[in-house]
Parts: C-alpha cells; structure tokens; sequence
C-alpha cells in the first residue's frame, strides 16, 4: 500500500508537469502565431500603394488591417510644438524619436514621427535635432497605431512615448488620437533628417522551438516516470539481484583464475 501510495503521488506530479508542459507550449505557440501575423501585414501593407487618409482611416480609427499603409497628407508642420519620445534604442544605441504635429489642408491634426536620434554623448538629449520647417508640403506616411500610456515622467520638451491623447494634452491641440504617421517622404524636402527608421524585422524569433521543447520536456517526465516504475517491479521481481549475482560470480572466477595464473608461475 505504501508503494501504491508513493508511486501514485509521483505520477500526480508527472501528469502536473506534463499538464504544465502544454500550457506553456500552448502559449509558445500563439505568440508564434501573433508575431507571424505581424510579419504577413508588414509584408502586404509596407509597399503597398499610397492612398488617402479617408480610405484608410475609418471614423477616426485605424483598423488593425490598415496599419503600416502609405497616405499622403498635404498642409503643415506646427513647428512650435515639436517634440522628442524618450526610450527609443536603435540597434542597441539609447536614442529619441521626433515627434512633430501636422495639419493638413483640411484642418487635421496627425502626429508624425520624423525619425531617430542617437543620445548625446554629455547630456540625455540629441547633440543634434533636426530644423522643421513650416512651409505648405506634401507628405507620404506609414500609420501606426496609438502607444498605450505609461506612468513616468519626462523633461519639458518630451515625451515618455506615443501616446497620442497625452501627446494631445502637452500640446492643447486636436491631435488625431488613434493614430500617427511615420515619415516615408516629404515634398519639398526638408534641408535636416533624422535617421529614418528601418522596417520591422522579418523574424518571427525562437517560438516554435520552445513550443517544441516543451512537449518534449512533457514527454520525458513520462519516459522518466516509466523507467524508474520498470525499475521497482525488475527488482522485486528478483530480475535486477540475479544479474548482480551474475556479475559478482563473473568478478569472483576472475579473481580465480588470475591467482590460480600466479601461482603456475
């Protein structure tokens, strides 16, 4: 009964860890699943041709299908409310995004991100910063959807990231809350650049190999949890004490024979 008892509780915490196993296979699998989905709108929306806000935008909001699509605004940049978006690295260099707001002919007012800067080397600001100009453009931005809140703080002139309502309060302007643009092209051009910012990477990372791994992992408590019952039921079964009698019989003949070899010397 004690044996019963003992080995029941083991297989309880083999079918616990196997049960454990799936989940967070389960779960590799749908993160794989969502960054494979990211990877396909990428793919289809990135180079996609360039249409208007109306046709892409739907009663203020971006559907999820719309996102990373090309539209072109033509109006002005508001150069007296331009900022910078903290917490920006860029192939592993700390930098800042500038984020600037557009009016467009119609009276709009769309937030675009105009690109990337490197930290300063003495001070947690771009050395440089790139001049906006107010004349009338025409420009052609990737929409991206609005960055959740978060709970910091940033300098004057700053912002903690894009998070378009807060990005509306700094600023006291009707800023689009749902979406922003991030800039593809302008005309005329402008005279100073940010480093714009590359296209998502097309990796959809180590998801399916940690899934994998973890049905394996599953899979292994059960073999473990078999060999080691086999084991019990050999011994008392007298299998594995045979074979230890066999082995030391084996050793003793041995032993025999190399004295018996000695002593004909």
């Amino acid at each position: 009964m004690n044996s019963f008892a003992r080995w029941s509780g083991w297989f309880a915490l083999v079918l616990v860890f196997a049960t454990a196993t799936v989940f967070l296979s389960s779960w590799q699998f749908d993160r794989r699943e969502e960054k494979v989905d990211q990877i396909e709108l990428v793919q289809n929306n990135y180079n996609a041709p360039v249409q208007t806000l109306d046709q892409v935008v739907q009663n203020g909001d971006l559907p999820a299908e719309n996102e990373w699509k090309r539209v072109e605004l033509e109006g002005r940049y508001l150069t007296d409310h331009v900022h910078l978006v903290r917490n920006r690295p860029l192939n592993g260099q700390p930098g800042f995004l500038q984020l600037v707001p557009f009016q467009t002919n119609s009276g709009q007012i769309v937030a675009i991100e105009r690109g990337w800067m490197p930290t300063g080397n003495m001070q947690d600001s771009p050395d440089f910063i790139p001049r906006v100009e107010s004349e009338q453009k025409t420009v052609i931005v990737r929409l991206r959807h609005n960055e959740p809140e978060v709970n910091r703080s940033a300098p004057e002139g700053q912002i903690e990231n894009i998070n378009l309502p807060r990005f509306a309060e700094i600023t006291g302007l009707a800023v689009e809350q749902n979406f922003y643009g991030r800039l593809a092209s302008e005309i005329p051009a402008s005279s100073e650049y940010a480093t714009p910012m590359p296209m998502p990477r097309m990796d959809e990372g180590n998801h399916l190999s940690y899934a994998l791994q973890w049905i394996l992992f599953g899979v292994m408590a059960f073999v473990a949890f078999g060999w080691a019952l086999r084991q019990e039921l050999r011994y008392r079964a007298g299998k594995v004490k045979e074979k230890k009698k066999d082995f030391d019989s084996n050793v003793e003949d041995q032993l025999l024979d190399s004295a018996e070899a000695e002593q004909m010397q």
